[in-house]
């Protein structure tokens, strides 16, 4: 499928807005075939814990407001951000930016907007990437590079939200 797709979000005036989310599994396969790094990190992970049918892994949600640049200045730019990652790939690595995903970013203005904010963004990511028309993760994503394939199984695990922007 598409990287970044479109998905309709109802608006408080009862209108419908178009916001752009990234497709995670399209993302997974793109890195996973043209990235050494995550190739080796995510057949690494897998082979030291197999996600599977029964043991999936637990992904991450996490969902933060963040406002870039001078907090004393205006909050024009306070922009929400969704990431994701894994549990299983460790905490050491967690703590490392370059094992989150993002896949949505809106300015917070906008997601005033939108009935029921930052809830019904994350159901809609949530719906997009457990009920997508390409697959399921719960079923296994089939990653390939060259000859090498990996099936990645995952369930939601977690979903945090910073308190201080809910």
């Amino acid at each position: 499928g598409h990287l970044v797709e479109a998905v309709e979000a109802s608006t408080l005036t009862g209108e419908s807005k178009k916001v752009p989310m990234v497709n995670l599994s399209s993302l997974l396969q793109g890195l996973f075939q043209d990235s050494n790094y995550f190739f080796e990190l995510l057949t690494h992970a897998h082979a030291l814990n197999p996600s599977s049918f029964e043991r999936p892994w637990r992904g991450i949600l996490y969902a933060d407001e963040l406002h870039p640049g001078n907090q004393l200045s205006s909050t024009t730019r306070k922009t929400w951000i969704i990431y994701f990652s894994w549990l299983e790939l460790t905490p050491k690595l967690l703590s490392d930016e370059k094992h989150w995903f993002t896949l949505m970013v809106i300015r917070s203005h906008e997601t005033a907007e939108i009935e029921a904010g930052i809830s019904q963004l994350t159901r809609l990511l949530l719906e997009r990437m457990f009920h997508h028309d390409h697959g399921t993760p719960l079923a296994g994503i089939l990653l390939k590079n060259g000859d090498n394939t990996l099936k990645l199984y995952w369930t939601l695990g977690l979903h945090l939200q910073d308190g201080a922007s809910q």
